[in-house]
């Protein structure tokens, strides 16, 4: 089964525990709190996360082609060069960086995530 783009974004928000809606996601992009890339039918979404003593270029999700999402790495790697940020941290489920078959060189898995809802 081929999912179209709209079940893909609703899978990777699902993901994400809900935390947002499209429409959210396009207001903090219209605002300058999230940045929005794409190429072709694939589309990743970020946002510049400020701690006390880093800054993190984080992957909100990123859906679409893979060979697409290959190509927009190195923009949303450069991206994050030039804000200045320490790094860059991405959540995914487990065994997602082996699919994504990128330059891994320094990406190591840290944690999961686990939520507790209420």
């Amino acid at each position: 089964m081929v999912l179209s783009v709209k079940q893909k974004l609703a899978k990777a928000l699902a993901v994400a525990g809900d935390a947002y809606t499209l429409d959210d996601i396009l207001h903090e992009i219209e605002e300058g709190r999230m940045q929005s890339f794409a190429e072709g039918e694939s589309w990743v979404v970020t946002q510049i996360i400020d701690f006390p003593r880093k800054r993190y270029l984080e992957i909100v999700f990123a859906i679409g082609n893979l060979d697409e999402l290959k190509g927009i790495y190195p923009r949303l790697e450069q991206f994050a060069r030039d804000n200045l940020c320490d790094g860059m941290r991405a959540f995914g489920r487990q065994g997602w960086m082996r699919q994504f078959e990128i330059d891994r060189a320094g990406w190591v898995e840290t944690t999961r995530t686990y939520i507790k809802e209420f």
